[in-house]
C-alpha cells in the first residue's frame, strides 16, 4: 500500500483528515509518515497535497510509441545541453524589457534621504491605485510593510520596478489579512514586477484552504515575474509550518477543494528569481488555461529550517490541475521531507497533451527529481538530475496509486546520476521513449532488489527504451519485470542499450564506457564519456562561463590511451558553436585511490593563435576508468 493514498489504513484518531490533508494539518502528515516509513525501500511516493482528480484515473487507451528517431540529430552529450546556462545567473538570454509608452510614478518611504525624486507616494499600493494602462512604478530603496494589490484591466501593462535591484523590500505586514497574498495581480494582463526583495514570514493563525502566497497572478494573463528575491514566504510560527501553504510564486487561484470546480487561471513567465525558504512549492501552477513559462531560476528548500523539513514536504516546481508549463534552465535543490521521502524537485501532472516540457534543469538534493503522472506527450530532456534520496525520474500510470496513463512521453538526453533510488522508474507507464540518457551509480544496497538504472514494472507496455547509456546502478543497470513478445521476453522493446547487469538476459549490452563529470573550484563543468570498443561514440563536453566558452566534441574519439587510472583522448570540436578546433583531454580516477574524486586536464587548439589550456582537480561529480 502507497502513501499517496492510505485514507482507508489510517488510525482512527486521523481517519477523517482527508480534507486536512489538503489545507494541511500537521498532525495528518505526521500520522501518514509514521506509516510511511514502514513502506517497503524504493517504493515510489508522492506528496498529497498535488493528488491528481480521480476522475483523470481511466484505462489507458492503446496509444503508438513516440517515433524512435525523435532527437537523433542532437549530438550534444546526455544532460543539460552545451551553451545552456541555468538558474538566475544567466544573463545572454536576458534582453532589457521595452520602453514605457505610459506615465512614471516614483514611491518613497523616506523621502528625507534624498535617493528618490520628489513624491506623493509613499506607499506601494498608493502609486498602484494611482496609476493606468502602461504606466511605471519605480519603487526606490526602503522596506515597504504592505499588501501590494494589483487589480482590473485599468492596470494592464503596468510595471512595478525596484529602482536599485533587490533594495526595496515588499514585507509581509504583522498582523492577520484577509488577503492571504503578498502581492496579487487580479483581472490585470501584461503586468511586470521586476528587481524586489518579496519576503514573509506571513501570520496565518491557523492552516487555511485559501493558502498563503507569495505573488499570485490570478484572471491575470503574460504577466511577468522577474530578477526578484523571494524568500521566507512560511509562516512566523514554527507550529504551523506543517499547513499545506507558503507557495512563494503561484499561478491560477488553487481552491481547496478537489476541482471541478476549478479557480481562475492565469499565465506569467517567471525567469531570473531567486527563490528561497518557502513553506510548499516555490512554483506552484494550477487550472485549465492557466500556463507558467518557468526559466532560469535558482529554486532553493528551507533548508536552513531542518524543523520545518520534517513536518512539510515541500516542491520546487508544481503544475497540476490541467495548467501547462514551459519548465527550463532551472537550478532547484533542497526539497526534502525528511521522515521518509515525500518532496520532489519538479511535478508534472494532467497537461494538456503536448503542451508541456522539463527541459535543461539541475536538479538536485530532492527527495524525489522529476516526477509525472496523468500525463500524455511531455518532454523531458537535457536535464542533470543528481543526488536525490530516492528516485531520479518518474513516469505514473499506476491507477492503484491513482495516477492516469502515463504515454507518448519522451524521456532523453538526461544525465541521471548517484541518485538513492532507481534512476528512470517505469510504473504502469506505456507507450514511451526512453531515448540517450545516461544513467550510473543509482541505487542502494539492501537485500532486496528495488532500485535500479532503468526500472521497468510488470504492467509497463508497449515502451521504446533506445541507446541508453547505464553502469554501475544497483540492484540492476537494467531491469524489467513485464512479460510479452517485446525484448528478451518483455513487453518492451530495448535497442542499443549499454548495461553490464541485468534482470534477464538481453535487455543490454555490456558497457565498457569509462566516463566522468564534475566542476573544478572556478565552476569550470566537464563530462565526457569514450570506449576503446566503441571510439566513434565517444563525447566529451566543457563549459567555462567565466571565459564565454563551449566545448562540444564532434565525430567520437580519435584515439584513446591508458596510465593506470587515468584515460587520454583527442579529438575535434565544436567552440561555441564554431567548427576547426582540435581537443586533447585527460581524466584521472583518485577515488580508487582515496586521494580525491579525480582530475582533468584540457587542452585546445583552432585558428592560428589560438590555445585553452586548463588543469584542475574535481571539487565535486566523479571519474570512472575502467582497468587496462
Amino acid at each position: 500500500m502507497k502513501l499517496k493514498w492510505l485514507r482507508a489504513a489510517l488510525p482512527a484518531a486521523v481517519g477523517t483528515t482527508w480534507k486536512a490533508l489538503c489545507f494541511g494539518l500537521t498532525t495528518s502528515l505526521l500520522a501518514i509518515a509514521q506509516i510511511a516509513n514502514a513502506q517497503t525501500p524504493g517504493g515510489w511516493q508522492k506528496d498529497p497535497d498535488s493528488q491528481v482528480s480521480p476522475a483523470a484515473v481511466v484505462t489507458s487507451e492503446v496509444l503508438p510509441a513516440p517515433d524512435v528517431t525523435l532527437g537523433s540529430q542532437d549530438t550534444t552529450m546526455a544532460g543539460i545541453a552545451t551553451g545552456a546556462v541555468v538558474g538566475m545567473a544567466d544573463t545572454a538570454n536576458d534582453p532589457p524589457d521595452p520602453p514605457s509608452s505610459g506615465n512614471t510614478l516614483f514611491v518613497d518611504n523616506t523621502p528625507s534621504d534624498g535617493d528618490c525624486p520628489p513624491t506623493p507616494y509613499m506607499t506601494i499600493q498608493a502609486a498602484v491605485n494611482a496609476s493606468g494602462p502602461n504606466d511605471t512604478i519605480k519603487v526606490c530603496p526602503g522596506t515597504y510593510s504592505e499588501l501590494v494589490q494589483i487589480i482590473g484591466h485599468n492596470h494592464d501593462g503596468l510595471r512595478l520596478e525596484s529602482l536599485q535591484p533587490l533594495a526595496a523590500t515588499i514585507q509581509w505586514p504583522a498582523i492577520l489579512s484577509i488577503n492571504h497574498q503578498l502581492v496579487d495581480i487580479n483581472g490585470a494582463d501584461g503586468v511586470t514586477i521586476r528587481g524586489f526583495t518579496i519576503t514573509g514570514p506571513f501570520t496565518s493563525g491557523a492552516c487555511s484552504g485559501d493558502r498563503y502566497e507569495g505573488v499570485l497572478f490570478e484572471n491575470a494573463f503574460n504577466g511577468r515575474l522577474t530578477h526578484n528575491h523571494i524568500t521566507l514566504i512560511r509562516d512566523s510560527l514554527p507550529a504551523l509550518w506543517g499547513c499545506q501553504q507558503g507557495d512563494a510564486v503561484a499561478i491560477g487561484r488553487r481552491l481547496p477543494n478537489m476541482p471541478p470546480p476549478f479557480g481562475t487561471p492565469g499565465s506569467a513567465q517567471v525567469d531570473h528569481n531567486w527563490i528561497d525558504k518557502y513553506q510548499k512549492n516555490g512554483v506552484q501552477a494550477v487550472n485549465p488555461t492557466t500556463f507558467a513559462d518557468v526559466h532560469n531560476n535558482t529554486i532553493t528548500a528551507s533548508t536552513d529550517q531542518p524543523a520545518l523539513q520534517a513536518i512539510t514536504a515541500s516542491n520546487g516546481v508544481v503544475v497540476f490541475r490541467q495548467a501547462a508549463a514551459a519548465v527550463e534552465q532551472n537550478v532547484i535543490s533542497g526539497n526534502k521531507f525528511t521522515r521518509v521521502p515525500l518532496s520532489t524537485g519538479i511535478i508534472l501532472d494532467e497537461a494538456p497533451a503536448g503542451s508541456s516540457m522539463v527541459n535543461n534543469n539541475r536538479v538536485f538534493n530532492n527527495d524525489y527529481g522529476i516526477e509525472t503522472d496523468t500525463e500524455i506527450g511531455l518532454e523531458i530532456s537535457h536535464n542533470d538530475v543528481f543526488n536525490s534520496v530516492a528516485d531520479a525520474i518518474t513516469l505514473c500510470g499506476d491507477a492503484s496509486q491513482i495516477c492516469g496513463p502515463a504515454e507518448q512521453i519522451v524521456v532523453r538526453e538526461n544525465d541521471v546520476t548517484n541518485n538513492g533510488g532507481s534512476g528512470i522508474l517505469l510504473l504502469s507507464a506505456s507507450s514511451n521513449l526512453l531515448k540517450s540518457n545516461h544513467v550510473a551509480r543509482n541505487g542502494v544496497l539492501d537485500r532486496t532488489d528495488t532500485t535500479d538504472g532503468i526500472r521497468v514494472d510488470i504492467n509497463s507496455t508497449n515502451n521504446e527504451i533506445v541507446a541508453n547509456h547505464m553502469n554501475q546502478n544497483i540492484t540492476y543497470d537494467c531491469h524489467d519485470d513485464s512479460a510479452g513478445t517485446g525484448t528478451a521476453g518483455t513487453a518492451n522493446t530495448w535497442t542499443n542499450d549499454l548495461g553490464n547487469t541485468q534482470n534477464r538476459p538481453g535487455l543490454c549490452h555490456p558497457n565498457d564506457e569509462d566516463e566522468g563529470g564534475g566542476e573544478d573550484s572556478d565552476h569550470d563543468q566537464m563530462k565526457f564519456e569514450a570506449s576503446q570498443s566503441q571510439p566513434s561514440n565517444g563525447q566529451m563536453q566543457y563549459q567555462d562561463p567565466s571565459n564565454g566558452m563551449n566545448l562540444q566534441s564532434v565525430n567520437g574519439v580519435a584515439s584513446m590511451t591508458y596510465n593506470n587510472t587515468c584515460v587520454s583522448f583527442v579529438g575535434n570540436a565544436l567552440v561555441n558553436g564554431q567548427a576547426g578546433y582540435l581537443y586533447t583531454f585527460t581524466a584521472c580516477d583518485l577515488s580508487v585511490l582515496g586521494t580525491g574524486i579525480g582530475t582533468f586536464s584540457l587542452m585546445v587548439t583552432g585558428p592560428p593563435g589560438y590555445l585553452y589550456q586548463k588543469s584542475e582537480p574535481l571539487t565535486s561529480g566523479y571519474v570512472s576508468v575502467h582497468a587496462h
